[in-house]
């Protein structure tokens, strides 16, 4: 060990290591958040059995006694399970690193986070961070990692010195769920671009005068997320998720069902009376959510939110998602299942998506018949036409003769190799 620091003060704490590509370090702070002592050592590349060293020597040399333990390390990591994905710096430590296992060493609970979304946390409590809602944070060491601060301005309402290994798990899944995003601007653009279109075609017909349309895909998602984008004196806080991420609110988030997960969306209030009923009928008259005084009116439902979405999940957990769905659609109650897998798989291989007329099938000249999405918006005069990807060329004549081209002329580019038709 290169480095040990041992006060005197005693207490409780949490045991941090940071598993680094290179360093080894393993700190011990107390319930102020203060380091109490530390071990710093190079890491092993093929030795998973050094951090249960460093480990014993942190706590050793401190008389604080840790109540739980947050593990940083690089690379991906399913936080659902507690288990690293893939451990690029230390290919040989893969397969020995698991909350669950750590935890039984330790017998401790313990938090497994990406060492980034840790330092993103960090900086945005305690370092150049603070104060602002929006922060990446990017770390240049023996590999290149980043955490988002993206997720809801209620992420970080915690108390820095009373956080709990709950609240920090919470904290790191919505980090990396916003350092997970999509990012891809594609189904906003179409959206802001089809939208205009529309309204130059509604002020061509009121004024007689045709304009040049114009948009991005940058300029799209700041208009789509103008609610974020835009800030004034005396705005309004933007409904914020939970720490989960599950939802809005008690009557807007998702629910685990016994058998998959559901989505609820009733979050009017003319349809408080519909759920109440629902969930009284789905309760044999057990759940008695209208004659709760803790949900009397809007007002105390709206302070008594966690307890109302804490009784709705132990009733949802009760009965299969497809139960649910006809239960609460009986109600007038908006509910749909969560569908299993990724999104391309339930767009192309869902029934529903079928059924409604979102898929269509085409005849691709080099991958033959197959199906791909069909146009969503249905006009009568000028309905959409779904047509199979183009190959190399493929158009390429057509295009050319729209410019004038004569036969001869297009034949003179293909001999110069200056163009190429589809064979």
């Amino acid at each position: 060990m290169t480095s040990t620091e041992r006060p005197d003060a005693a207490g409780h704490g949490v045991l941090a290591v940071d598993l680094g590509g290179t360093r080894l370090r393993v700190a011990v702070f107390d319930d102020a958040g203060e380091m109490r002592a530390h071990t710093v050592a190079p890491t092993p590349p093929d030795d998973p059995g050094a951090l249960t060293e460093a480990r014993r020597a942190a706590i050793a040399a401190s008389p604080v006694t840790p109540d739980g333990a947050v593990v940083g390390i690089a690379g991906p990591l399913s936080y659902a399970e507690g288990l690293s994905l893939k451990m690029p710096n230390l290919p040989r430590w893969e397969g020995h690193i698991s909350a669950r296992g750590l935890a039984d060493a330790t017998r401790l609970p313990v938090v497994l986070a990406n060492d980034a979304d840790l330092a993103a946390l960090g900086e945005h409590r305690f370092g150049a961070g603070r104060g602002v809602d929006d922060m990446v944070y990017v770390t240049v060491s023996t590999g290149i990692g980043a955490g988002v601060t993206q997720a809801g301005a209620g992420v970080f309402d915690y108390d820095p010195a009373a956080l709990t290994l709950d609240q920090i798990k919470a904290i790191s899944i919505r980090l990396r769920a916003g350092s997970l995003g999509p990012g891809n601007a594609d189904g906003v653009s179409s959206q802001a671009v089809g939208t205009a279109l529309l309204l130059g075609l509604v002020a061509r017909e009121r004024t007689g005068v045709a304009q040049e349309m114009l948009t991005s895909m940058l300029c799209s998602t700041a208009y789509a997320n103008s609610a974020d984008m835009i800030r004034y004196e005396g705005k309004k806080p933007a409904p914020a998720p939970d720490p989960l991420l599950y939802g809005l609110g008690a009557r807007y988030r998702l629910y685990q069902t016994s058998d998959s997960w559901l989505f609820l969306a009733c979050p009017q209030e003319s349809e408080w009376p519909g759920l109440c009923s629902a969930v009284a009928q789905a309760a044999g008259g057990a759940v008695d959510l209208a004659g709760d005084p803790r949900f009397a009116d809007a007002e105390l439902r709206r302070q008594s939110d966690a307890a109302l979405a804490e009784t709705l999940e132990r009733l949802i957990k009760t009965k299969p998602a497809q139960e649910w769905e006809r239960i609460f659609q009986q109600h007038d109650i908006a509910c749909t299942e969560i569908g299993q897998g990724a999104v391309s798989q339930f767009i192309m291989k869902d029934p529903a998506m079928a059924e409604n007329g979102f898929l269509t099938e085409v005849d691709h000249p080099v991958f033959g018949p197959h199906p791909r999405m069909a146009p969503v918006s249905r006009l009568s005069r000028t309905p959409g036409v779904a047509r199979p990807g183009v190959a190399l060329g493929q158009n390429t004549e057509a295009v050319l003769k729209e410019f004038g081209y004569s036969d001869e002329a297009i034949e003179k580019l293909e001999a110069a190799k200056v163009i190429r038709r589809a064979s």
